[in-house]
């Protein structure tokens, strides 16, 4: 590290998401459809698989689909898609167990299995491939601070961001609530913000605080998603 550099050290808690999200399927009885919404006689109704879905309210969490369901009944979310990348890569093994963000050289690293990591920091448009030396052009960056690194494989998946940069939830349309903008990271602040949002629709009371959707409803549209996403920030959301 040069000398005006400095490191941040917290704890960070790994979570067996797949393991997670499965057993919530189970639990809510969660179907695979392609589903999309529809205003009938004035309400909003959810169709997936031919079938029609009806109740007191809809909340949209589909990750990057939420601002293409929102439009199919003429409401527009301030909320960007943008596509993300990253490489599993080996290398040292100080560096497995640590989770890193890189503010200086620009790069981040997650743990994954015993002698590999993930790393990246690639924001790209939507669907578009990552750049075929991103995985060495990372490695080099990784190995600027820890020796070396060498990539294995690179994936790229589409995310969703909101004009802070962070995660929004609320309501946009009577009946219609949303929880989205997770950056990647809805297995650290989703379970908290869905708690927030979950006493908004049962007591219709919730403070306004940054994460509202309300606040951004009427946000300048000419904002870039790669300038505002972030791989290094935490949510704290006040009982």
């Amino acid at each position: 590290m040069n000398s005006d550099e400095f490191i941040v050290e917290t704890t960070d808690y790994l979570i067996p998401v797949r393991r997670v999200v499965n057993y919530l399927r189970g639990r809510l009885r969660v179907i695979d459809a392609r589903a999309r919404l529809k205003v009938v006689n004035g309400s909003l109704v959810v169709i997936a698989n031919g079938v029609r879905y009806t109740g007191d309210v809809v909340v949209l969490a589909a990750g990057p689909g939420n601002s293409d369901l929102a439009s199919q009944v003429g409401l527009k979310l301030p909320l960007r898609r943008y596509q993300c990348y990253a490489s599993l890569m080996t290398g040292p093994g100080r560096i497995m167990k640590l989770s890193i963000g890189d503010d200086v050289l620009g790069w981040y690293s997650r743990p994954f299995i015993p002698g590999l990591f993930i790393a990246g920091d690639g924001c790209g448009k939507p669907g578009e491939r990552a750049p075929l030396d991103y995985g060495w052009r990372i490695a080099r960056l990784v190995s600027r601070r820890f020796g070396w690194a060498i990539p294995i494989l690179t994936r790229s998946g589409t995310c969703e961001v909101s004009p802070s940069g962070g995660p929004v939830y609320g309501e946009v349309k009577d009946g219609l609530y949303v929880l989205g903008g997770l950056d990647g990271y809805g297995s650290m602040v989703g379970p908290a913000l869905a708690r927030r949002l979950a006493e908004l629709v049962v007591t219709g009371k919730a403070p306004i605080d940054d994460y509202r959707v309300e606040k951004y409803l009427e946000f300048n549209s000419n904002w870039d998603p790669c300038t505002v996403e972030r791989h290094n920030w935490l949510t704290v959301v006040k009982q």
